[in-house]
């Protein structure tokens, strides 16, 4: 046997050595089951023009098979792509999908032996790349080899995505089914896992369709629409006339369904004419509406405005609007296709204020019209329709939860039977009606109940660790009884206690008993939403902690026979204790007190004193006691050749800006001493106090003027430098005083009113920089004419403008607050 095995093995060296003086043999040619060469594999399809999309640098190279950089694309599903790259050096090999002729901005996806899945960068329109915040999970079946030579990449990646260049920029969507974009490519090193500056790069001549190898998009967009429509569970649709769906031949048509939250995807349709809008008005009727119209005349989508039976473009809008495609059907119908975000604003006229829409949280009438266009505006319609009865769009959005808030006894929803079975008040103003509400109380006067008495359920959103209601005999915190639905910091459980609101100090103690007079307590907290429900006795008792000697008197509470007003406040709760710590400033106050057993509106409180002495004070220390001090300190080189009762003009300037400033001091001390009387002081607040201080410089600064001494007098600079140290003093202490205001117990500075006084100081600061550098520069030179100095002149007037234009924008942030 051995001797046979040996013969066997003589035979196969003789034969090797045989043809050991021939060609290399490739063993694996005739052996079928080895993969092809990728880099054939990628020409191969870049020659199937039928099938793939091909992109290549230097132009023609597919057919030698030598090029730079390359890619192919086919659809292997509707929302799906997969791309083949393919570069001849460096590190990494990248793709870009830009909306413009350039490498950006544009989302770009990169790919590397070094990096085991594919990155994704964004490109500037400045030409920076860096690697995206964020971005939605877009990209699968990545994979990177090389073949003779050549990177190769493949990977799946989804039409539709979002990306974030930044943490400051918010996600951009793109759908490149429905947005054409150029496309770009790059090669080039790798560094530290980073992709660094491109070696090469080349960017498509023309914009780039995917879809024309979509094999799985319709042909006919009409039959995209009908599918849609039809298919209920994933898409909201409505049509006119009802059921034409069903037949494929409607007259007008709507069907949207959510790609993200915050965004829909929208399709219209129209059997016939120039446009095909649709409108989105919270009455059942045409108006008032905000309305979306599409033409293939328009290059975007237009933005009207319903308002009675006229529509005219909004004046302002956000920019709510994107991936709009408009295309004809078969049949002539036309189709189309956008994106809008469910949040938006529309400012109807240049005299309007914006008004605010979210079709997640407040759910609408639709209707939907056609009909011509003429000078790129939309006409009067030829077909119109509106729904029957609200549209909840969001029953179509997957990504979106609303607030369960159901427990014990009901399933209704803490907003539901607002005003028809239970009292509401909710912050901001007329959140109920909207159904998203900070803060919100429910309150219920329970029949034949005498033990139980009221029903109450307290809610907000869980970014705030406790929600309270105070019940007040006055619209001022202290001496109140208090309800605080608190979720634990640590453990996120839901309970209630009671609390009592001290005058002085002001302050909140928790009663000796936390459910004196409460029962039936439930919590919950779900989809970021807690809510606490409770039943409270109409009549009781409370003991009133005391803060000195731990003794208590009893204050009397009758919910059926008293009216109290309503005091919603938030804030943190102690981690260690479990109690509630003071409030932030947006607290919201009733306007007038309430009857618990009644389901009327509850407005809130609109504080008109308040601002009326908010405004009166801007007025005389941002407006008139600057316009004095400045006029005086650097124009007195202008209007010389004028007198004014016998005086230079400056001096009458000045003297009737701090007369001003005096009256409309008093003038707002007046209704807050009405509103809030002597309480503010009485506490120790700052804002007061500092108020006070510059209004006592205020009253004195004219008796001081009264008796300067004469110009030539020994003391006459020591009265200038002490006057003018008072009067700059005073606007200081006034500035100062305004952003105090943020200390109180309500805000009513808001944000953008508090970066408007810091813009207005830095303005005042930059001005008599400006101003005294100018005086330093021309001091000691000789006055020759009366003609006014045009530098000085030019600086009063630009500074004048600025005064008044930041002065007014700081009331009207308190107004509008």
């Amino acid at each position: 046997m051995l001797k046979l095995t040996g013969f066997f093995l003589l035979l196969f060296k003789q034969s090797f050595m045989a043809f050991a003086t021939g060609d290399i043999i490739d063993l694996t040619k005739p052996i079928n089951f080895l993969s092809d060469d990728p880099v054939k594999t990628f020409y191969q399809n870049c020659q199937n023009a039928d099938d793939y999309g091909c992109f290549v640098i230097p132009a023609g190279c597919d057919k030698t098979s030598n090029c730079t950089l390359g890619a192919t694309w086919k659809a292997t599903s509707l929302d799906i792509y997969e791309f083949q790259l393919i570069s001849s050096s460096g590190d990494y090999v990248a793709v870009g999908f830009p909306y413009v002729d350039g490498m950006g901005p544009a989302p770009v996806v990169g790919c590397s032996q070094q990096l085991s899945k594919a990155v994704v960068y964004f490109n500037t329109a400045k030409y920076s790349s860096a690697a995206a915040f964020s971005h939605s999970d877009f990209i699968t079946a990545y994979k990177v080899e090389m073949g003779e030579g050549s990177l190769l990449c493949s990977f799946s990646m989804n039409s539709t995505f979002s990306v974030a260049s930044s943490s400051s920029s918010g996600e951009q969507k793109f759908d490149l089914n429905v947005n054409k974009t150029y496309m770009v490519l790059a090669l080039g090193p790798v560094k530290n896992g980073v992709l660094d500056v491109h070696d090469k790069k080349g960017i498509s001549g023309d914009i780039i369709d995917l879809t024309k190898h979509n094999n799985f998009l319709p042909d006919d967009p009409a039959k995209a629409f009908y599918q849609n429509c039809q298919n209920s569970p994933d898409y909201g649709c409505f049509v006119f006339p009802s059921g034409c769906d069903k037949t494929s031949n409607c007259t007008l048509g709507a069907n949207w369904i959510a790609t993200a939250e915050e965004v829909y995807s929208i399709q219209l349709i129209s059997s016939t004419n120039d446009y095909v809008a649709i409108g989105f008005p919270d009455v059942s009727g045409m108006s008032p509406a905000p309305v979306v119209s599409c033409s293939t005349k328009f290059s975007k989508a237009s933005i009207n405005w319903n308002e009675g039976t006229d529509s005219a473009p909004a004046f302002n809008n956000t920019n709510f609007v994107t991936s709009y495609k408009v295309e004809t059907g078969e049949a002539k119908d036309m189709i189309c296709s956008l994106t809008i975000d469910s949040a938006f604003s529309v400012t109807s006229t240049n005299t309007s204020d914006p008004i605010k829409f979210d079709l997640n949280s407040n759910s609408t009438f639709i209707i939907l019209a056609q009909g011509p266009v003429s000078d790129d505006k939309i006409g009067y319609h030829s077909e119109k329709t509106k729904s029957d009865k609200i549209v909840d769009m969001t029953l179509n959005n997957k990504f979106f939860h609303k607030n369960d808030t159901s427990h014990n006894d009901t399933e209704a929803a803490i907003y539901e039977d607002c005003f028809q079975s239970k009292g509401c008040f909710g912050f901001p103003a007329k959140c109920e009606l909207t159904k998203n509400c900070d803060m919100i109380v429910t309150y219920t006067k329970m029949a034949n109940k005498a033990e139980t008495g009221f029903r109450f359920q307290i809610g907000g959103k869980a970014a705030q660790d406790y929600i309270a209601l105070g019940l007040s005999d006055d619209n001022q915190m202290g001496d109140d009884s208090v309800m605080a639905c608190i979720k634990d910091p640590n453990t996120s459980q839901v309970s209630v206690s009671m609390y009592w609101n001290t005058a002085k100090p002001l302050n909140s103690v928790e009663l000796a008993d936390p459910h004196f007079g409460i029962s039936g307590i439930t919590g919950t907290l779900v989809d970021d939403f807690y809510m606490c429900t409770f039943y409270r006795k109409a009549a009781t008792n409370i003991p009133i902690p005391s803060l000195r000697d731990g003794s208590s008197n009893k204050t009397f509470y009758d919910l059926d026979n008293n009216e109290y007003y309503l005091l919603l406040a938030h804030g943190p709760v102690s981690s260690s204790t479990g109690k509630i710590q003071r409030h932030l400033p947006d607290t919201y106050v009733s306007a007038n007190s309430v009857d618990l057993s009644s389901f009327s509106s509850v407005g809130g409180e609109k504080a008109t004193l308040v601002k009326l002495h908010a405004s009166f004070m801007i007025l005389a220390w941002l407006l008139c006691a600057n316009f004095g001090t400045f006029f005086a300190r650097y124009c007195k080189d202008i209007f010389q050749a004028h007198k004014i009762f016998g005086a230079d003009v400056w001096f009458r300037a000045h003297q009737a800006s701090m007369g001003l400033t005096v009256l409309l001091s008093l003038a707002g001390l007046v209704p807050i001493l009405i509103d809030r009387k002597l309480s503010p002081i009485v506490d120790k607040k700052y804002h007061p106090l500092v108020g006070l201080a510059t209004l006592v410089i205020a009253f004195i600064q004219p008796f001081i003027g009264y008796f300067r001494p004469s110009k030539d007098h020994q003391f006459r600079p020591l009265f200038k430098l002490f006057h003018t140290f008072l009067g700059y003093s005073c606007i200081m202490l006034a500035i100062s005083s305004i952003f105090l205001t943020n200390e109180l117990e309500k805000k009513y500075l808001t944000n953008w009113g508090t970066y408007l006084m810091i813009a207005f100081s830095v303005w005042l600061g930059v001005s008599h920089l400006s101003m005294s550098s100018y005086r330093l520069v021309k001091e000691g030179e000789a006055q020759t004419t009366l003609a006014d100095n045009p530098v000085v002149r030019s600086g009063f007037l630009v500074f004048v403008i600025g005064l008044l234009g930041l002065s007014i924008a700081v009331i009207m942030s308190v107004l509008l607050n």
